[in-house]
């Protein structure tokens, strides 16, 4: 019974003293996350948005040179330059938000699962990586990167 006890007592102490440990291995682990965001926000190279339904469809690039859309799944891609003032929104536009969290954001509406609006979405590309929010109606993104998608919109003709 002693022995029991014993055993009992050392592995209850160890958890304590485990658990003393997990809020500052949380902080520095916060630490290095934002760290990162920041860093990646200045990497950026390039947004990418689509909003598709069975009968429409819009796709939006952009990168630092230019940008490239398509109105309609039949219609060809178009080009315009993308300015320096128009990169430079974007990309303050996207340090609004941690970019590696853009995909936990969530959608305040779900017509998308049902037909009931077009399924949207935007990518982010950072370097290597590729960051991308969760499927959302098209005309109402989560708020997180609403302002970022109705600029991306804005840069191109309505159809």
């Amino acid at each position: 019974m002693k022995t029991y006890i014993l055993i009992f007592l050392t592995l209850f102490l160890n958890a304590c003293n485990a658990s003393k440990n997990i809020p500052s291995n949380l902080a520095e682990s916060n630490t290095e996350i934002s760290t990162n965001a920041k860093t990646t926000q200045l990497d950026i190279s390039s947004f990418e948005y689509s909003a598709v339904t069975r009968g429409g469809y819009l796709m939006i690039k952009a990168n630092k040179d230019k940008i490239t859309y398509q109105l309609s799944r039949t219609s060809k891609e178009k080009t315009k330059d993308c300015t320096t003032k128009n990169w430079e929104t974007l990309t303050n536009l996207a340090s609004n938000f941690g970019i590696t969290k853009i995909n936990e954001f969530e959608a305040p509406s779900k017509a998308h699962q049902y037909d009931g609006a077009a399924i949207a979405s935007l990518k982010i590309y950072v370097g290597e990586k590729t960051y991308g929010s969760q499927s959302f109606d098209a005309g109402n993104p989560p708020k997180e990167i609403a302002e970022l998608v109705n600029y991306l919109l804005n840069l191109v003709p309505k159809n």
